[in-house]
């Protein structure tokens, strides 16, 4: 089963699978905004993870996960909107990456974190809590890592081969 089916069967309120052309991320009230341009017009699959998936308050938990599940293409894509704590940010994507790991399997998908902030100047962001986040995500070569301020853009994902 792909991950993308995994969450439509066992989380459909917090699951949106489409093709649509732009997809946000992005909290209620908030201007903090994670986007992808989908010009390929591939099959995404948006989950809603802090407080849907992962109702456990005391859990770190990224707020979405963005899944592409084409059969040549599986790429799994961690997003986290923050304030200012980049270094919790950055926490609470690998703990995100460990509790899913049953249905995203790291050999299987390219993983992606992204992390947008609001009150943090981007050069901070290279301090913070990023070289504890990028040796453990090393450890896999298919993660790629990019973060931005207010709003982070995302065309540098190619959804196919």
């Amino acid at each position: 089963m792909s991950a993308c089916n995994h969450f439509l069967e066992n989380f459909p309120d917090c699951t949106l699978c489409n093709k649509q052309s732009n997809w946000v991320c992005k909290d209620k009230g908030e201007s903090r905004e994670y986007r992808i341009e989908n010009v390929q017009n591939v099959q995404l699959c948006k989950v809603s993870i802090d407080g849907c998936v992962i109702t456990d308050k005391t859990q770190n938990k990224c707020d979405f996960l963005v899944l592409c599940c084409q059969e040549d293409k599986k790429i799994a894509i961690f997003v986290e909107l923050k304030g200012a704590d980049i270094a919790k940010a950055h926490k609470q994507i690998l703990n995100s990456i460990k509790l899913l790991q049953q249905v995203i399997v790291n050999t299987e998908y390219e993983i992606c974190a992204r992390v947008v902030v609001s009150k943090v100047l981007t050069p901070d962001l290279r301090k913070e809590g990023l070289p504890e986040l990028m040796k453990k995500l090393s450890k896999n070569t298919k993660i790629s890592y990019d973060f931005g301020s207010k709003v982070l853009m995302e065309k540098k994902i190619s959804f196919t081969l």
